[in-house]
């Protein structure tokens, strides 16, 4: 995994954002959500702090901790933790990154083995987006790199807040190859910084 600095290697997450160009679709959301009044930071401040508090509540449990969480959170919670109750070898926040084409680096929400395979999840707590499959797929790639484990398959497990949605992959390296390809060629055109 080498010794060198994690600043110099790029999140899958920003990989993304740079080849699909999602910050201009942000910026379009928030600029249109504002001329009708909306207050678009009150939005995206509260969905990344449920984020963060779910993620970090589940990490406690899984690790044999004491939580509490917020009313709110209590169904998705506990919709997740029967989902995983029969997963085995739980791993949370896996830290994994690669010079393999190009320094990247991200961060699993779980690693668990169905039937003695590798399942690469990841816990979504927003609405489907087409950045969280090749989030997913970044993700397992960097497994396959780091450890030599091909996962199975990739699992997106949407938390609403009444039940639980999980999305199905297959992983599929080739997918990440070509993402990795074209933001190489993007940052040869200094397109990107």
């Amino acid at each position: 995994m080498g010794s060198q600095n994690s600043c110099e290697y790029a999140r899958v997450t920003e990989i993304i954002r740079e080849v699909l160009g999602l910050e201009a679709g942000l910026v379009n959301w928030i600029r249109n959500s504002e001329r009708a009044g909306i207050d678009t930071n009150k939005i995206l401040q509260t969905s990344a702090k449920r984020g963060t508090k779910i993620h970090a509540y589940i990490s406690k449990v899984l690790s044999g901790k004491k939580a509490r969480i917020q009313k709110q959170y209590k169904t998705r919670i506990e919709n997740l933790l029967e989902f995983l109750k029969e997963k085995k070898d739980i791993q949370t926040e896996v830290a994994l990154k690669t010079d393999d084409p190009i320094k990247h680096q991200g961060h699993l929400d779980y690693l668990y083995y169905d039937n003695g395979n590798p399942v690469v999840a990841d816990l979504k707590t927003g609405g489907k987006r087409i950045d969280a499959e090749l989030q997913v797929n970044g993700y397992g790639y960097l497994l396959k790199k780091n450890l030599n484990i091909e996962p199975v398959r990739l699992e997106l497990i949407y938390l609403r807040p009444t039940y639980l949605d999980v999305v199905v992959l297959k992983y599929d390296e080739s997918l990440w190859k070509s993402i990795l390809k074209i933001y190489e060629w993007k940052k040869s055109l200094n397109w990107i910084k």
